[in-house]
This record gives C-alpha cells, structure tokens and sequence, in this order.
C-alpha cells in the first residue's frame, strides 16, 4: 500500500469519530475512572502500535455515540479495549454497538504478539 493509499484508509476510519469530543492522533488519554492497571497496559499497548507506524486515538467516541473506545487504530479498523472489571454485559454492548472489529484485552494479558 502506498503512503496516498494510507492516508485515505487513516482518514476514512477517523469519519468514524466524533472529533469534536477529544482527538488528537497519536496522544494517550487517560479516563478518570482507569485502574492504574488499566492505563498502564493502554500505555503498553499505544507503544507498539507507535513503534509500528500505525495511528490511534484513545478515549474516542464513535460517531451517534455508539460507544467510547479506549484505543481506535486506524491503519487495522480495529478497537482496542482493555478490560479489567468490565463485565460480560458491557463487553458485549460493545461489539453490537462499535462500527469496527473489537480486540478485547486483559490488564494482565502480554501484548507481545497480539497487534
């Protein structure tokens, strides 16, 4: 993929977006509520995807408000959530609601291999 052809797949999976909540590419925003477990492992995980090239937005609503995700990356179309209490009910709220494929991962998963 050329980097023109990049650069439209970044923008078109940002119209997803409500922009005018909180954005700005690449930045970590830490939730009021987030363990400290919770906000490390988002930390973690935004690293790789940096030291990949890839772009994200953490703490970004979706468009209509169908949900807050803690980490959208553009470059994969894919939504990052890291899970620490949720429960089963609001996991799956989740997937029925995000316009994007769900990565769920654990505080106390290895990230490694995952993205």
């Amino acid at each position: 993929m050329n980097k023109l052809e990049l650069y439209k797949k970044r923008n078109d999976a940002a119209r997803l977006l409500d922009l005018n909540m909180k954005g700005k590419r690449n930045a970590i925003y830490l939730g009021n509520n987030e363990s400290m477990a919770h906000a490390m492992k988002k930390a973690e995980v935004c690293f790789g995807l940096h030291k990949q090239n890839k772009e994200f937005y953490t703490e970004c609503v979706f468009k209509n408000r169908k949900g807050r995700a803690d980490i959208f990356c553009l470059d994969d179309f894919l939504a990052i959530e890291i899970v620490d209490s949720e429960t089963t009910g609001s996991i799956l709220r989740k997937e029925k609601n995000y316009p994007c494929e769900i990565l769920i991962i654990s505080v106390c998963q290895k990230v490694g291999g995952l993205l």
